[in-house]
């Protein structure tokens, strides 16, 4: 572990780290020569999440932050780098597969909510992302969706009842199809405990094992064949239906993480960048920071729903020292 007195040189190379490997900023600039900051670390990472929080372009950030195009571009550049290297540091802020006891945790809170719904213990869902147009046709053709006849790019995103992101596939093509991009979520699923569940909708067809591990409603076709399967007594028909019934309403917690992730962080609102990198970039820092919110903050509608106890009084002052906290560590490094 590394001592205190190597922590300034931990924090120089990461934010060396992070200009190298940023996708916005080609070249660092030399800080011993020019005019001197106008803007000191607050400043620009208060760019950084404004740029990702508000349904606005670039000449807003202008008047708002009172700067020119260059000057706010080059701030702007230097707080996503760093705000990236932060969260990738803060473990409130990462994706992480949850531990059985973290599943049965999940399932009962599910359960309280929908009693019929034994074992499930976080909701699945696909999200497509407006994107600009591709120079490249061949490129463009893979973001295209037909089906919406715009440019796309398609993710994959797990919810717990918490409202938290525990598992994505992002900055996918558009034409690809939500099933096809959980093909690594099936895998994990077959390594699932006994009982422990996960809520789809209808476009994901897991085969093999996952098939146990999964719920969905039924298609139209097949409530039209249990209704008229005459082997099928009224009683079975009446428990498929409810079971139907249960597994459309249970979907909505997902619905519910989609929009606050969407209307938290509006830049997803935005059409993102065609460039790969800088859309990933982008992405990235949404997914990071809508968990670091869930945790943090508590504010969603599917912790309201499953886990209403948490916005209790003894919640907030947790949630008050937790988050001086973790603000205390952020400016720290910037």
């Amino acid at each position: 572990m590394a001592s205190d007195a190597d922590a300034p040189r931990d924090e120089v190379e990461a934010h060396n780290a992070a200009d190298r490997s940023s996708p916005h900023r080609k070249k660092k600039p030399d800080e011993t020569r020019g005019r001197k900051r106008v803007m000191d670390t607050k400043d620009t990472l208060g760019i950084a999440l404004a740029y990702m929080h508000l349904v606005a372009m670039g000449a807003t950030f202008q008047l708002i932050f009172g700067q020119p195009p260059a000057t706010l571009s080059r701030y702007l550049a230097d707080g996503l780098c760093i705000l990236e290297v932060v969260l990738a540091r803060m473990p409130e802020a990462r994706i992480a597969w949850p531990t059985h006891e973290e599943m049965q945790e999940w399932a009962a809170l599910v359960e309280r909510w929908q009693p019929a719904l034994k074992g499930c213990f976080a909701f699945v869902d696909g999200l497509n992302l407006k994107i600009n147009e591709p120079s490249d046709p061949l490129e463009q053709n893979a973001y295209y969706n037909g089906w919406k006849c715009d440019c796309f790019e398609s993710n994959l995103f797990l919810f717990n009842p918490l409202g938290e992101i525990i598992w994505a596939h992002i900055n996918a093509p558009g034409c690809e199809h939500d099933s096809t991009l959980a093909r690594t979520l099936y895998t994990k699923m077959e390594g699932l405990p006994d009982g422990m569940r996960i809520a789809a909708d209808c476009a994901f067809t897991a085969t093999g094992l996952a098939q146990y591990h999964i719920v969905k409603p039924l298609t139209k076709s097949q409530l039209q064949a249990y209704g008229s399967d005459r082997n099928v007594t009224v009683q079975q028909l009446c428990s498929i239906i409810r079971q139907h019934r249960t597994a459309v309403s249970i979907q909505q917690a997902a619905e519910w993480g989609m929009g606050t992730f969407q209307r938290v962080w509006g830049r997803m609102q935005l059409r993102l960048p065609a460039c790969k990198r800088k859309r990933l970039h982008i992405i990235r820092l949404g997914v990071s920071l809508h968990n670091l919110r869930a945790r943090l903050v508590g504010l969603n509608q599917t912790r309201t729903v499953f886990a209403p106890e948490y916005q209790g009084a003894q919640y907030e002052r947790y949630r008050y020292t937790y988050f001086q906290t973790a603000r205390d560590r952020v400016f720290d490094f910037v």
